[in-house]
């Protein structure tokens, strides 16, 4: 009985792949039969269904992936066709050079550009046209913004039982208690006095 069942899924299984024999001969009895049940089952309801449309299998992980590489991709570089990048420098670069802001050139020729003067200067500063920041006159005189450094909203460790229930049920075990609410002002260490 065991060489029958065997062979019937040595033979099933062969017409379809010729590596399932090494497969085949490594499992036990149990399993074989598992195996040709499930085959079988697997191949009536292939023969029930005669759909000829592609079938897909959704992969959430695949769809993420490929959703989150279009998203980075996709807002990256220059937005802009290399013909409208010539006609931007062929215009921005003799006016900036001759002294003129883009404040002005975008006043004066807004219908022409067809981007926001701050796209303009991100242009201008990652290289795209002819001008460097070294032309704008005022650019090179600012220092650059800083970023505050604001804290994490999730990280609320140091608020740990100092909210207003804590600090009413405080006032409530300590009767006599005054209270008194005080600002202070801390310059950086090692300087003067702020006051």
């Amino acid at each position: 009985m065991d060489a029958e069942i065997m062979s019937a899924l040595i033979n099933v299984l062969t017409a379809e792949r010729q590596d399932a024999v090494k497969f085949v001969t490594t499992i036990s009895r149990d399993s074989v039969k598992n195996l040709l049940s499930l085959h079988m089952h697997v191949t009536a309801v292939q023969r029930k269904t005669n759909c000829m449309m592609d079938r897909k299998i959704y992969s959430s992980k695949y769809a993420q992936d490929t959703y989150e590489t279009l998203r980075t991709t996709s807002r990256e570089g220059i937005n802009q066709t290399p013909e409208s990048i010539q006609k931007l420098n062929d215009l921005l670069s003799p006016l900036i050079k001759k002294g003129q802001s883009i404040a002005h050139i975008y006043a004066s020729h807004a219908e022409e550009i067809a981007c926001s003067r701050r796209t303009i200067y991100s242009y201008i500063d990652s290289g795209v046209f002819e001008v460097r920041n070294m032309d704008l006159r005022h650019k090179v005189v600012y220092k650059p913004r800083k970023k505050k450094t604001a804290t994490s909203t999730k990280d609320r460790a140091f608020r740990k039982d100092r909210g207003y229930k804590e600090f009413q049920e405080y006032i409530n075990k300590n009767k006599p208690t005054y209270i008194v609410e005080m600002d202070t002002v801390e310059g950086v260490k090692g300087t003067k006095p702020c006051f």
